[in-house]
C-alpha cells in the first residue's frame, strides 16, 4: 500500500506541474529561449570541430599532399612541351595558385608548407619559359616568391619543432637574392643558415653551405701568369672574374638539368 501511495503522489505532482506549466512558461519563456539557443550554439560548434577533425581535415591533407607530389610531374609536362617548341609554363602558375588555396585555412605547418611550395614554383617557372625572361618579369615574380617565403616564416614563428620548414623558407630567400643578382645578400643569408645551431641538422643548412661554397668559388678573381709570345699564338696576361654577372635588359636563365623520358610512340 505504501508503494502504491507514493506512486499516486508522484502522479499528482506531475499532473499539477503540467497544469501550471503554461503559466510558468509565460513568465520564464525568455530564459528558456536563451538556454535553448546556447545549447544549440554549443552543439553546432562541437559538431563543426568534430567534422573538421574527422572529415574535412583528412580530405584536405590528401588533396594537399597530392598537389605537392604532382609538382615534379607538372615540370616534366612543361619540359616535354618545350621539346615541341611550346610554352606550357603557365601550368606551373596554375599549380602555384591551387596550392595557395591551403594558405590560412589549414594547420599552421601545412599553411607554411603551402606558402613555401608556392614560392618555389614561382621561382622555378621563370626557368621553364620558352622565351627569354625580362628583368622586370624576374623582379616582379621573385618579389612575389620572397613575400611567400617571408609569410611562411611569420606563420612558423608561432610553431615549435619546425626547423626543416624554417630552413626551407630562409634558403628560399637566399635563392631569390641570387636570382636577382644580389650575391652579397644571398651569401649573408646562407652563412646565417649554416651558423644557426637550430638548423644545423637540417637539409637546408647543408644546401646553404653548398651554395655559399659554390658562390665563393665562382666569384673569385683568377689571375693568369704572363705567357710567352709565340708564332700564331694569341696571348697576353690579364685577369677575369668568373660566375654569373647581372646584365641589363634581359637576363637569360639556365634550364634545369632534368632528363626527360621519351614520349610514347616517338621511337627513333
Amino acid at each position: 500500500m505504501k508503494s502504491k501511495h507514493r506512486h499516486e503522489l508522484k502522479e499528482n505532482e506531475l499532473l499539477e506541474w503540467l497544469q501550471h506549466f503554461p503559466e510558468w512558461f509565460g513568465g520564464h519563456y525568455r530564459v528558456v529561449l536563451y538556454v535553448v539557443l546556447v545549447v544549440a550554439v554549443v552543439a553546432g560548434v562541437a559538431f563543426s570541430q568534430w567534422y573538421k577533425i574527422n572529415v574535412t581535415g583528412p580530405a584536405e591533407q590528401i588533396e594537399f599532399s597530392s598537389m605537392v607530389n604532382n609538382i615534379y610531374g607538372k615540370k616534366l609536362q612543361v619540359l616535354r612541351a618545350l621539346q615541341e617548341g611550346q610554352d606550357y609554363s603557365y601550368v606551373l602558375i596554375q599549380q602555384a595558385e591551387s596550392i595557395g588555396r591551403f594558405v590560412g585555412k589549414s594547420e599552421s605547418n601545412r599553411s607554411a608548407l603551402a606558402l613555401i611550395n608556392r614560392a618555389d614554383i614561382l621561382r622555378a617557372e621563370l626557368h621553364y619559359r620558352l622565351s627569354r625572361v625580362s628583368v622586370s618579369d624576374i623582379s616582379e615574380q621573385i618579389g612575389r616568391a620572397k613575400n611567400n617565403y617571408s609569410r611562411a616564416l611569420d606563420v612558423l614563428s608561432a610553431c615549435e619543432g619546425q626547423a626543416e620548414l624554417v630552413g626551407k623558407a630562409r634558403l628560399g630567400l637566399g635563392l631569390c637574392e641570387e636570382e636577382l643578382g644580389n650575391f652579397d645578400k644571398a651569401m649573408v643569408i646562407y652563412q646565417e643558415i649554416s651558423s644557426d645551431k637550430g638548423l644545423q641538422d637540417t637539409m637546408s643548412a647543408v644546401e646553404a653551405g653548398r651554395r655559399a661554397e659554390f658562390m665563393t668559388e665562382n666569384t673569385e678573381k683568377v689571375e693568369f701568369a704572363a705567357a710567352e709570345a709565340s708564332e700564331g699564338a694569341v696571348g697576353g696576361s690579364g685577369d677575369f672574374e668568373t660566375g654569373v654577372q647581372p646584365g641589363g635588359g634581359e637576363m637569360p636563365l639556365e634550364m634545369p638539368n632534368i632528363v626527360i623520358p621519351e614520349l610514347p610512340g616517338r621511337g627513333g
